[in-house]
């Protein structure tokens, strides 16, 4: 596991839309951590990296936004939805099979289901109100390209993390 300490919610999207451009085939990525830690403002700008030009909205009411970048970009918010059972009866799960960036927030709670190929970050508020801690593990060769990628993004800051 890797763990960063974003300074600002700017780096916040920084981090979202650098990742959003590496990445080039399908993939999931989970959200998790507070309430208002920055996952929105990081979709966003992942969204936005990953060429998506529309307006992206977080998913919380409509437990599912569905939005064209490179790829199909689906944002999940699985929080409503409580557990594995309600996610699958829902067939959610056929999106991890599409060539598209799958991001799901509150993934914690379907954790036992996910695919073998993923990325888990979770995003804690700290003491100092914009400053965010970010841990970041991969399961998967995919997802341990892209921290090895995400580690060049912090190394081209000049920053040591």
């Amino acid at each position: 596991m890797m763990k960063w300490i974003l300074s600002s919610l700017q780096e916040t999207a920084d981090l979202g839309y650098y990742m959003g451009k590496q990445i080039d085939q399908r993939f999931l990525i989970c959200l998790d951590g507070d309430l208002g830690a920055g996952k929105t403002t990081f979709s966003k700008a992942l969204a936005k990296g990953f060429g998506v030009e529309d307006m992206v909205t977080s998913p919380t009411f409509t437990l599912l936004q569905e939005y064209q970048g490179r790829m199909p970009f689906y944002h999940f918010d699985v929080y409503r939805l409580g557990d594995e059972e309600a996610f699958l009866a829902q067939g959610f799960d056929e999106y991890w099979e599409e060539d598209a960036l799958v991001v799901m927030e509150w993934a914690e709670m379907i954790r036992e289901i996910l695919p073998k190929d993923h990325m888990e970050m979770r995003f804690f508020q700290t003491e100092k109100e914009e400053e965010r801690i970010v841990e970041v593990e991969a399961f998967g060769p995919v997802a341990e390209a892209l921290i090895q990628q995400i580690c060049t993004f912090f190394a081209a800051k000049g920053e040591d993390r």
